[in-house]
């Protein structure tokens, strides 16, 4: 059975105020889970900016030549091209630059932009139910 580990992926950027570090999450959980050592899976759920300069594509290089049993899959949450344009909601052509890692491991990556997309793909890349998830009519986040 491959481990799993969470990180809580928000940042305080030596740059910037606040960001996203995809790469440093990634990498984050990944040692968590010792994966040089054994295998492991990692979900990554984002919005699809690294705003901390790190550079996810090469962490998926390292990962796939130090650690073939580590496995990333990426779950793309609402990922638009501009980061902060919700006025095209069905942006097909957005995609988070974090989706190499996916590619380069072997995992899978999946689109949601509904609450119930994203409880279906964790689902799909947890490989089980998502215990506590709420009835439609109980969620706040549409």
């Amino acid at each position: 059975m491959a481990g799993r580990a969470a990180d809580p992926g928000g940042c305080r950027c030596a740059a910037t105020r606040w960001g996203t570090s995809l790469t440093e999450s990634v990498r984050r959980a990944a040692e968590t889970l010792d994966y040089l050592n054994r295998p492991g899976t990692v979900v990554l759920v984002t919005d699809g900016k690294e705003t901390c300069g790190g550079a996810p594509c090469s962490l998926a290089a390292e990962i796939a030549a130090m650690a073939p049993e580590l496995t990333v899959h990426v779950i793309g949450f609402k990922v638009r091209g501009d980061h902060f344009d919700w006025s095209n909601p069905n942006d097909q052509m957005a995609t988070t630059v974090a989706r190499c890692l996916a590619d380069r491991t072997g995992g899978r990556y999946v689109r949601a932009e509904t609450v119930d997309e994203l409880i279906g793909a964790l689902r799909v890349t947890l490989g089980c139910n998502v215990l506590g998830a709420l009835p439609a009519e109980r969620r706040r986040l549409r």
